[in-house]
């Protein structure tokens, strides 16, 4: 456990302290780096990738099998978890090659409902790329690619991007045999999500092989061997995907193991007949897995009795961990295999905190604090400080309706003076979470006030 807790990338290529040695030699040579350069901007050069494919492609058509590579045109990510045990992002891309979306008549999946449509999505799939991601975690990313036509739909109807969602997910658990977090599965900004790589589509020529041309002396080799299986007659990227409503996924169970812990007590190894160790384990430690639960832009969130402190750091060393409490501050230290970090959290004189004992869970990828707040105190705060010490503070505010008001008022008073007195707009504050803030405002009609 501490081989693998500790590893690095270097012990992942399994290198010898000889060739460790060599390759650092090779890096401080200058003559080296040069041509080190220069080979890295040969491969990437996009003239030679398409000098690349031609030469792949007319290779290919000697052995009768006709090649298209599939470049991946960016359209949206999906962001879920990969067997629960890791992040993983699905690319949900376009390209001419794949056929373009179609749809028949059916019947409706009960007796009583209405006729609908049973639609076909013929998609390219790829296998996944593993990246690195922050803290020496890994991600995988899969490219799932459609016609253009389908994801043009997509972005007019909302519920073609839910099938089209729900097809890419499916076919990359069928494909490879993995399973994806459908229910938490989420929409981000970006368009693309790792570095894009061409799949290639292999279909047999209608002819076979060309002959060989007259004239042409034949190769005293033997044919190289072809590498991959023979391609079907009919391509299967192109599979139909007929998908009718189906209900939403059931709640995600995550991944979570149990460790019996005890305390050891030198009186239970005494000599005598009454003193031996108790079977009954003294705590339990569950441990639950949560890959997508990573960010922390709020750092710190409240409800009415306890603040939650998410610490995004992975391989936390439990026994490292250092708290100090007090109603009106916290201080909390503690280290990884190569790192110390520390923080200090303070809040108002009147919102003070229990001194009842954090309750603390450490998993693989970051850390959970539950602070209580004291019974007088109890209710939404306004704001906390954090910083390294106490007096390197920053202010920053909870998501409360006064704070958002308060921020209205300011964005909505205009700093010179108007003519004619305006009635500010009706503003209400709808639901109110972390992740997102509804307002509704509705401005008043001028010409019944002033009789324009």
């Amino acid at each position: 456990m501490a081989k693998a807790a500790a590893s690095s990338p270097l012990e992942d290529l399994d290198l010898s302290r000889e060739e460790v040695q060599r390759l650092t030699n090779a890096f401080q040579d200058p003559e080296f780096r040069r041509m080190f350069s220069e080979y890295a901007e040969e491969l990437t050069d996009p003239e030679n990738r398409r000098r690349y494919e031609a030469e792949i492609t007319a290779l290919e058509r000697e052995r009768g099998v006709e090649v298209r590579f599939v470049h991946p045109e960016p359209g949206h990510v999906l962001r879920t978890s990969l067997d629960g045990a890791r992040r993983c992002f699905v690319n949900v891309c376009s390209n001419a090659l794949v056929a373009a979306p179609s749809s028949r008549p059916g019947p409706g999946g009960d007796r009583d409902a209405a006729p609908g449509s049973h639609w076909s999505l013929p998609y390219s799939l790829a296998p996944g790329r593993e990246y690195a991601g922050r803290n020496s975690s890994r991600y995988t990313v899969y490219d799932v690619v459609f016609h253009p036509d389908a994801l043009a739909l997509a972005r007019r109807h909302e519920p073609f991007r839910q099938m089209l969602d729900a097809t890419a997910l499916e076919a990359v658990e069928q494909q490879f045999g993995v399973r994806l977090d459908r229910r938490n599965a989420k929409t981000l900004k970006a368009r693309y999500k790792g570095t894009p790589e061409a799949a290639v589509l292999r279909t047999p020529l209608p002819g076979g092989a060309p002959a060989r041309p007259e004239g042409e002396p034949e190769s005293p080799l033997p044919d190289f061997p072809y590498p991959y299986r023979p391609p079907a007659a009919a391509a299967r990227h192109q599979a139909p995907c007929s998908r009718e409503a189906t209900p939403p996924p059931a709640p995600t169970e995550p991944r979570y193991s149990v460790v019996q812990r005890h305390h050891v007590d030198l009186q239970d190894y005494r000599c005598s007949r009454d003193s031996a160790p108790s079977p009954v384990p003294s705590e339990l430690v569950v441990t639950i897995e949560l890959p997508l639960l990573r960010s922390a832009g709020q750092g710190c969130n409240q409800d009415e009795e306890s603040l939650t402190l998410l610490i995004p750091v992975a391989r936390i060393q439990p026994q490292s961990l250092r708290g100090d409490l007090s109603p009106n501050w916290y201080k909390l230290c503690f280290s990884t295999q190569d790192l110390v970090y520390s923080f200090f959290l303070q809040f108002a004189p009147k919102n003070k905190l229990s001194s009842k004992e954090p309750v603390i869970s450490i998993s693989s990828h970051n850390a959970v604090i539950e602070l209580a707040k004291s019974p007088e105190s109890r209710g939404r705060w306004r704001e906390w400080y954090y910083g390294l010490k106490d007096d390197s503070l920053e202010e920053r505010l909870f998501v409360t309706e006064e704070n958002v008001n308060e921020f209205l008022d300011e964005v909505l008073s205009s700093p010179c003076k108007q003519t004619v007195s305006l009635m500010p707009p009706l503003i209400e504050v709808l639901p109110v979470t972390d992740n997102k803030i509804q307002i509704h405002a509705k401005g008043f009609d001028l010409s019944q006030q002033y009789g324009f």
